[in-house]
């Protein structure tokens, strides 16, 4: 019988052993998760302000062009009409 309970405590030990790891490994994952999830949260607010940017980009671009056109516009109406 002293065999079988000597085997008997080294399963329980391994048990105990592997119950502690798995303990271990879901509160890593738990954190992980939760960084991932901030680290989500964070691109996205990143990409949000890359579009804000590349729109205000675009839109500055676009009125510099307007501006342009109207003066040049102006200008060779002044050199075209008498005055």
């Amino acid at each position: 019988m002293t065999t079988s309970n000597d085997r008997l405590d080294r399963i329980e030990a391994l048990v105990e052993q592997n119950a502690e790891a798995i303990e271990r490994n879901a509160s890593a994952i738990d954190k992980l998760t939760d960084d991932l999830g901030r680290f989500n949260q964070r691109l996205d607010n990143y990409e949000q302000g890359m579009r804000w940017v590349v729109q205000l980009a675009f839109a500055l671009l676009i009125s510099a062009t307007v501006a342009l056109v109207v003066n040049a516009t102006a200008f060779l109406v002044k050199l075209w009409l008498p005055g």
